[in-house]
């Protein structure tokens, strides 16, 4: 009987779904209870190559769609629409798990009977490519969607959430829910992000409780291409779009006004201290960041143009590949 769906949306990243599926098959929970769910929206045809490698390797049954279009939130919820089972976990293709993780993961549901839990998120160590430098300081490790909330099993407290690179939903929450907002997530080489912290907040004012489990660790890829500053700042730019799309869909026009002048003061504040204040490396380069955000978010209708409408789920042709 299948409890737990582990759903992989990928992108062409064959090498490193290959590397984590490795690490899946490791997996010490019992392999009849859970399945794994590849959902591709790439172009790379070695992503199925590797799929169809994996199968005759392990008696997991593994599950193939691919996607047409190429949208993070559209797989999170072709996943929603045909994930089994009570736990709905997500991770992403450039991360690999420790043996235990599934194990401690479910354990975590456990260990709050009297709780209503909706999700659970773990640790998300990296696996830098080359040494990073800077960006070592935990105070930079959001950027690369690394997390190390909490030395023990704890209830997340608002506004902290897991990322989306390691986390689970039951299919209470799910249920209540519904579908992520495709407005929001990776689409191409952007990088909109914000879909699941839309989703978790939205899981919390369910109701229901978020809980960070230190345990269940994966250790997240971060290739060489990332670890310097014209990419940190791009990342920082696409922060404040994610967090302007989040307010067109959750604020009133007079809030969201007032929320965009608030943007502008403290982007002149942030500049002044970037670029006119003596300052240590660091904290010059954590002004820089607060900077781009800012400057994002004021700049994202202009960047995104028409495409702030919430999408409807229209995934395309698909192809499954089901083993059993």
């Amino acid at each position: 009987m299948t409890e737990v769906t582990i759903a992989v949306c990928t992108a062409n990243r064959p090498t490193l779904l290959s590397k984590l599926l490795s690490s899946l098959r490791e997996q010490t929970y019992s392999h009849n209870l859970f399945e794994i769910l590849i959902i591709d929206n790439g172009t790379d045809k070695q992503t199925e190559s590797v799929v169809r490698l994996h199968v005759p390797l392990t008696d997991i049954t593994t599950r193939y769609v691919h996607l047409t279009r190429p949208s993070l939130s559209m797989a999170r919820n072709c996943a929603i629409d045909i994930f089994q089972g009570d736990i709905l976990v997500f991770l992403d293709d450039d991360v690999y798990t420790d043996p235990t993780w599934l194990e401690i993961m479910m354990r975590a549901w456990k260990d709050f009977p009297t709780r209503m839990i909706g999700a659970v998120g773990g640790k998300i160590l990296p696996d830098w490519a080359i040494d990073p430098g800077v960006f070592n300081d935990r105070r930079f490790w959001w950027l690369f969607s690394l997390l190390d909330y909490h030395r023990s099993l704890t209830v997340m407290k608002p506004p902290m959430l897991p990322f989306g690179a390691n986390f689970a939903l039951s299919r209470q929450a799910v249920e209540a829910v519904g579908y992520f907002d495709e407005s929001l997530g990776r689409r191409g080489k952007t990088l909109l992000s914000g879909e699941e912290m839309k989703y978790l907040n939205q899981v919390r004012k369910e109701g229901y409780d978020i809980v960070y489990t230190p345990h269940a660790v994966v250790h997240h890829r971060v290739e060489e291409e990332r670890l310097n500053i014209k990419w940190v700042l791009k990342r920082s730019l696409w922060e404040g779009i994610t967090l302007y799309v989040i307010s067109v869909h959750s604020l009133a026009k007079t809030r969201r006004w007032l929320r965009t002048f608030h943007k502008a003061i403290e982007m002149v504040g942030y500049g002044i201290l970037a670029w006119a204040v003596p300052a240590t490396k660091f904290q010059r380069l954590h002004w820089k960041i607060q900077w781009y955000i800012r400057w994002g978010f004021l700049t994202a209708k202009r960047t995104l143009g028409g495409e702030l409408k919430h999408t409807a789920t229209d995934y395309g042709p698909e192809k499954l590949a089901i083993k059993k």
